[in-house]
């Protein structure tokens, strides 16, 4: 793909809530174009989980916003970050969990071609909304291309309707995202439709990060403790990080009930960050 000649970048965001696949989408984004790439990677934690594993996939450089969200506290930071690469060809913007979608797309318009997309866990679907309220509504409705990540075998046909309902005009994948890689181009859609305006208040929903230093335990009981000792009487929505356990390391993720721990190389920031609230 040549450059545009108009000069400005494609803008590809990346949403969805809490562990959805986002990282793995990415990964294969990645591998889909020898082209450069800038990441923008935003997280509420005051660390970079998914950079550094990030950055040896592929041509990519990556650009951390940290300890908030570009939709809100770092707006500016993010704002300014994308005004001083607007020589780069390809954009790819991954904000938080909890990030207003139509906010950040809204916020890019002069800067170039914006596609959003957002992933969305088929067995998470209903649960999400209710814990999330708008927040998780208007990362739908405000997707271009929504894609539900079949990452389990179990019948998601209530949750492909539910989403074609809340947002008919966009572009639909029902796939599972560990199996089926997708390219840029298959994300290269604008939904022509105005989304309207959320009637309800997104204030209400308040989380929170803590970060646990402690980067060895004995095994994934002994972590698992560790983190929920933490944050007693509070739920934990995501965890993210790295850990050394019985002297190997591990990437550690947890989301939607369910933990893994991927073997990886020997890491320096060892460490988690616990999205709560």
């Amino acid at each position: 793909m040549d450059r545009k000649s108009d000069g400005m970048p494609d803008i590809y965001i990346i949403a969805g809530f809490l562990g959805v696949g986002k990282t793995t989408l990415i990964e294969g984004l990645i591998d889909s174009t020898d082209q450069p790439l800038l990441l923008i990677e935003n997280e509420v934690g005051d660390r970079s989980i998914d950079g550094d594993y990030l950055v040896k996939a592929g041509q990519v450089r990556v650009e951390n916003l940290l300890s908030g969200c570009i939709c809100c506290s770092l707006y500016q930071d993010f704002n300014q970050a994308i005004q001083e690469n607007q020589d780069s060809e390809i954009i790819l913007i991954e904000p938080t969990g909890v990030a207003e979608l139509s906010r950040i797309k809204a916020s890019l318009k002069e800067f170039g071609q914006v596609y959003a997309i957002t992933l969305v866990d088929s067995d998470d679907l209903l649960e999400c909304e209710d814990v999330f309220g708008s927040f998780y509504v208007d990362q739908i409705q405000a997707a271009d291309t929504l894609i539900l990540n079949e990452r389990v075998q179990s019948s998601s046909e209530e949750a492909k309707m539910k989403l074609e309902k809340m947002n008919p005009h966009a572009r639909l994948y029902h796939l599972n995202l560990s199996q089926v890689t997708l390219s840029l181009q298959n994300l290269h859609f604008q939904n022509s439709m105005v989304i309207k305006k959320l009637e309800k208040e997104t204030a209400n929903l308040t989380m929170e990060t803590v970060t646990i230093n402690q980067g060895e335990f004995h095994d994934l009981v002994d972590l698992q403790a560790a983190v929920h000792s933490s944050l007693i009487k509070s739920r934990v929505h995501r965890v993210k990080g790295y850990a050394k356990m019985n002297n190997l390391y591990y990437k550690i993720d947890y989301a939607a009930g369910e933990w893994h721990a991927q073997p990886v190389d020997p890491v320096d920031h060892l460490g988690l960050v616990v999205i709560w609230g």
